[in-house]
């Protein structure tokens, strides 16, 4: 990807400063570019990142540690996050710093803060009049968890107040009996694992990792998608997606993150999902994030990482209503087809060993 060094007006485009370096971030930067912006991003992959593989500048550090955000502020004018799990504490500081070169951080620290904790979270919508919330409570030993199973009954969640996304940081408790399971599996540290007797060291809540939520038979679940400019302009996405002139959708998927999917659910217009290839599975798992969704919410589904097959497919959608599209459909094929008819004169010539050999050394 090339990067600008002037915009229209000939002033060197802003920087924006981005911490991680992900699928969320590689798409960003995407973005980014077609509004005339400079991305550096801050990753612990660096160049090795999905966003630095793309030929963004890529920074090798933590978004963890103060000295690596703040060599990134230095060569920025704004700074935002791709991952929640940043330093909001040190953030916060260089939003406050007068003299500090970035112009500002989006979101704001205090709110990066407030997503880090779940159990924060709760706390605040149920001050938000016209929110309803789950009974919860924080969870501050073994004993106690228990207790809410009396109260809440069974099954309850139990879930982890930070670090948790995607499915993960939860427990199902079914009865008593998964309690210690649970607590495992959530990483809270028994002090001793002796039958029955298996207790947590009772804790001040604000050093309490859990909290229980009551079950609720849920019949759906909504998302919307809200973005906010720095001018205070809101803008829902993709539910006012078609009005604002679009006609399909492509969205990427990194392991279980189903965004193609979310859109689909909540745009009429057709979604082309394109699962991205993952270092654990190789991104079997975004792809079934993308091809497994629920009937009534179909999402049209390419191989992993064939970002250029959305494309086309994207073209073939719109054609439908554009023949000049069709028309450029048509050329294309007969494009590929000349190819492959050239190749395969060139393998009956010099045969298929020689073609293969000649294959690997371009």
């Amino acid at each position: 990807m090339p990067v600008l060094t002037t915009n229209a007006s000939g002033a060197a485009p802003p920087v924006v400063g981005v911490l991680g370096g992900g699928q969320l971030g590689r798409m960003m930067a995407n973005a980014a570019h077609r509004l005339g912006l400079q991305v550096l991003v801050l990753d612990p992959l660096g160049a090795d990142s999905p966003a630095g593989q793309t030929g963004l500048k890529a920074v090798a550090g933590s978004f963890t540690k103060e000295e690596d955000i703040a060599k990134l502020a230095e060569q920025c004018d704004v700074l935002t996050v791709e991952i929640e799990h940043v330093n909001a504490a040190f953030l916060q500081q260089l939003q406050d710093k007068k003299e500090a070169n970035v112009q500002g951080v989006h979101p704001a620290p205090a709110t990066i803060a407030l997503i880090q904790d779940k159990y924060q979270q709760k706390q605040f919508f149920t001050q938000v009049q016209g929110v309803d919330v789950a009974p919860y409570e924080i969870v501050t030993s073994l004993q106690a968890a228990r207790q809410v199973g009396e109260r809440f009954g069974y099954p309850y969640m139990l879930k982890s107040r930070r670090f948790a996304y995607d499915g993960k940081g939860n427990a199902v408790v079914k009865s008593e009996k998964d309690l210690v399971d649970a607590f495992e599996k959530l990483g809270a540290k028994l002090l001793a694992k002796e039958g029955a007797g298996v207790d947590l060291k009772e804790l001040a809540e604000e050093e309490a990792k859990l909290y229980a939520e009551k079950w609720v038979p849920f019949v759906k679940e909504l998302a919307v998608m809200v973005v906010k400019g720095a001018e205070g302009d809101v803008r829902a996405y993709p539910v006012n997606a078609a009005g604002r002139g679009l006609k399909v959708i492509i969205a990427g998927a990194g392991g279980a993150a189903h965004l193609p999917g979310m859109i689909a659910a909540l745009t009429p217009l057709p979604v082309v999902g394109v699962p991205v290839k993952t270092s654990t599975l190789n991104g079997e798992d975004s792809l079934l994030s993308i091809v497994q969704m629920p009937r009534g919410v179909p999402v049209a589904t390419v191989a992993i990482g064939n970002s250029t097959n959305a494309g086309l497919l994207a073209v073939r959608i719109l054609g439908a209503g554009d023949s000049s599209l069709i028309d450029a459909m048509a050329t294309f094929l007969d494009t590929q087809k000349r190819e492959v008819d050239d190749k395969i004169e060139k393998m009956a010539a010099s045969g298929w060993k020689e073609y293969l050999q000649n294959m690997k050394k371009h």
